[in-house]
């Protein structure tokens, strides 16, 4: 008896595990579970050097030319395919290109297998068709050992005479059975995928649009789920360097190629990614492949971090950090805009321009006039104009130049986030075309964006009034001209999030919450062990056009708060955050995760519900103290904490105030730490459809407060604004809410 016979009978005394199956030719095939396949790898070595007829099925033989290939392989084939490149952080290359996964030279295939392992779609059906069906036996006797392979698990097999090392088969979810879970069900599908090429460090790996087509589920969910994967996986350096997400359906490569535009480089993906993208056509042989050429792409591209957006409204009713307004010579109400500014901001608007102008501008200057009331944005930049004189290179449209790259420079300097423009010049007084004022304006934008240095998001908003067409149809053409990256025609203004911040004293609670806001004193923070937070805060602010509002709560974490003590905290963080939070985060230290944080992360449960960690993040703070060690090495240093994460739907984030006001970039810069966090919580609110967490004390307290803002609406009648009305009617909502729920007078 062999060695590797010896090691298969060793391992199947309790239960049968692995096979190793003999076939023709001296062949051997090992089926079963991973880690009892590695564990036979040191007797494979014995088994070979006693049987020098044995050969391995499946693995490609690789010349000193860098050529793979098989021994006897027929004439070369060229292939025209044109592949969209992709390169990720860690260094990972990702390829979408359209082909026959079947022809596809890589260490491994994946293929879209069902819980049977019965390939009568797909690539092994494809390959029985064509090459006999070896993979089709060792599916069968997989099978027969551990049975049904379950959702999200992933086996390998031999790839017969597929172009692979190994065949590695992914049972997704099944469109319409899954109760709507089919993207966080292919996502760890795809994870596992990628882990094992990983484990069993393989360089390439080659996947199609796994769980569409036979299986059901929409393209659009497919392709994001499977590119949200392989971003994930893409955040470190990976033995893994390159994945290829091929498929024969054209409708499932433009889906593919889509999602990697949105998420390695679009709009709201401001987390680091250094992307290369390249579209190039490359010349492939089979079955001989020239790997050189397969991996050529172009020169690197920068990170999208200039978003602009396309909208239809009007200019004062934007939550940005500034706004635009055009005037013609020194006067603010000139313009149709500024008069609208004026009628909402009220009288101390022209009183505080006349404050800063100090006297005339000139064409191509602005005056900045902050502090205006009755504006969802408090800062106005008016711009000097002056009048369209018929000159696509004259005085007119340089001054507009000007004055427009001088506002995006300011915005830099002062460390805005945000800006919104109107059509600047068409109106009936400055009478600029609207293809020049349109093309000035975007030019000017994309000149910004090339010569920033600054990685940090930034937003240009075009607002476009609704009764103006002519500007809409000239943006769509100067923007097809342009190719402007990050640009979104016709998106909607952001949608407002309210997030609890849930931690321990000490733990830096309060202080994220200053840090995620970018101001020191909204939130009273203390390294003392005494809960400097009291009472449950609430404060809002628009970040990159959003309205953001943090609840801070009173030592929720911390266990020797005496229960009735904390009740009252609890209604009110409830009322606060009413009709529900879209996000909670559990803040913790970067330190040693005891059994007294695993206790006090018990209390969500206790007091909300276990669906409420489907709302949740971890924010971890004092990232300092991580010493180079990535976030996710740290969890998984510990089993409770990485269970807890892994509750949260694997979220999890760091930050370290300790940068903010410093020049430094990328992950050392807390304003990239907090775009991050917040492109995370805007994944995970779409992914929840939109909505914000509930309960049955959510939702009376939701009741509750719109009763009381009508009462205090009728008897106050105009004596108070709807901001105070709102004040007041949660306070008195909060009161009732604690009589209700637990028996307290307040």
């Amino acid at each position: 008896m062999s060695k590797l016979e010896k090691k298969v009978k060793e391992l199947n005394q309790s239960r049968r595990r692995v096979v190793a199956r003999y076939g023709p030719g001296c062949r051997v095939q090992l089926l079963g579970h991973l880690s009892q396949v590695h564990e036979l790898r040191e007797e494979i070595v014995a088994f070979l050097r006693d049987q020098s007829s044995v050969r391995v099925v499946g693995h490609p033989q690789q010349n000193h030319g860098g050529i793979v290939g098989e021994a006897g392989a027929g004439p070369r084939r060229k292939e025209m395919v044109t592949s969209t490149s992709y390169r990720l952080q860690g260094g990972l290359q990702v390829v979408v290109c359209q082909g026959d996964i079947t022809k596809e030279w890589a260490d491994a295939l994946v293929n879209s297998a069902n819980e049977d392992l019965d390939h009568a779609g797909g690539v092994t059906a494809a390959l029985s068709q064509t090459e006999g069906p070896e993979v089709q036996w060792a599916s069968r006797d997989l099978v027969r050992q551990i049975e049904r392979v379950p959702t999200c698990t992933v086996v390998e097999t031999t790839g017969g005479n597929l172009p692979c090392k190994m065949l590695l088969h992914a049972v997704g979810p099944v469109g319409g059975s899954v109760g709507g879970n089919e993207r966080p069900l292919l996502e760890k599908t795809v994870k596992a995928a990628l882990d094992l090429a990983e484990t069993m460090e393989l360089q390439t790996l080659a996947m199609p649009c796994i769980s569409s087509g036979i299986f059901g589920v929409l393209l659009k969910v497919c392709s994001e789920a499977i590119v949200s994967a392989v971003r994930y996986f893409g955040r470190e350096q990976r033995i893994l360097t390159k994945v290829t997400l091929i498929d024969v359906s054209g409708e499932a490569v433009k889906a593919m190629q889509e999602a990697c535009d949105r998420l390695f480089q679009g709009k709201r993906e401001f987390s680091g990614w250094e992307v290369e993208s390249s579209t190039t056509t490359t010349t492939t042989h089979a079955p001989q492949r020239d790997t050189t050429a397969a991996s050529a792409r172009g020169a690197a591209a920068p990170e999208v971090c200039v978003q602009v957006e396309v909208i239809e409204g009007t200019i004062e009713k934007q939550q940005v950090d500034a706004l635009v307004s055009p005037m013609v010579g020194s006067d603010p109400l000139s313009s149709r805009v500024g008069n609208a500014l004026s009628e909402a901001a009220g009288p101390g608007l022209m009183t505080a321009f006349l404050r800063e102008s100090g006297g005339r501008t000139a064409p191509g200057d602005n005056v900045l006039v902050e502090g205006l009331s009755g504006l969802s944005s408090g800062r106005v930049f008016f711009l000097s104009c002056a009048h369209w004189d018929s000159n696509p290179q004259g005085p007119a449209v340089q001054a507009l130049r000007n004055g427009v790259r001088k506002i995006l420079t300011s915005c830099e300097n002062r460390g805005f986030c945000s800006v919104a423009f109107p059509v600047v010049g068409t109106g009936v007084v400055l009478q600029f075309p609207h293809n020049v004022a349109t093309l000035d304006l975007l030019e000017e934008v994309h000149r910004y964006e090339q010569n920033r240095v600054s990685r940090t998001p930034f937003l240009v908003r075009i607002v476009v009034h609704p009764n103006d067409r002519d500007s809409t149809k000239a943006l769509q053409t100067t923007q097809n001209a342009l190719h402007l990256r990050g640009f979104v025609f016709g998106a909607q203004p952001a949608q407002d999030i309210r997030i609890v911040l849930l931690g321990k004293t000490g733990g830096g609670k309060s202080s994220a919450g200053n840090t995620i806001l970018g101001q020191d004193d909204v939130f009273h923070s203390d390294s003392s062990s005494t809960s400097e937070t009291q009472i449950c805060k609430a404060h809002t602010k628009n970040i990159k056009g959003r309205n953001i509002t943090l609840i801070d709560t009173p030592g929720f974490f911390d266990t020797d708060i005496p229960e009735e003590e904390l009740k009252p905290k609890i209604v009110k963080c409830i009322t606060e955050c009413s009709p529900g939070p879209h996000a909670f985060l559990i803040v913790l230290k970067v330190e040693r995760y005891t059994v007294h944080e695993n206790e006090a992360v018990a209390r969500i449960e206790t007091y909300f519900s276990p669906e409420a960690f489907k709302y949740a993040t971890v924010l971890f703070t004092h990232g300092d103290q991580l010493n180079g060690l990535t976030i996710e090495k740290f969890v998984q240093g510990n089993d409770e904490l990485n269970k807890l994460v892994e509750k949260c739907g694997g979220r999890c984030h760091f930050i370290d105030n300790k940068y903010w006001n410093t020049n430094q970039q990328g992950q050392y810069s807390n304003q990239y730490q907090v775009a991050d966090l917040l492109n995370t919580l805007e994944k995970m609110v779409r992914d929840n459809g939109g909505g914000c967490y509930t309960n049955e004390m959510l939702q009376e307290a939701e009741r509750l407060i719109q009763a009381e803002m009508e009462s205090f609406r009728k008897d106050l009648k105009g004596k108070m604004s709807e901001e105070e009305i709102g004040k007041q009617a949660k306070e008195s909502a909060w009161k009732k809410l604690l009589i209700k729920f637990s028996g307290i007078l307040y």
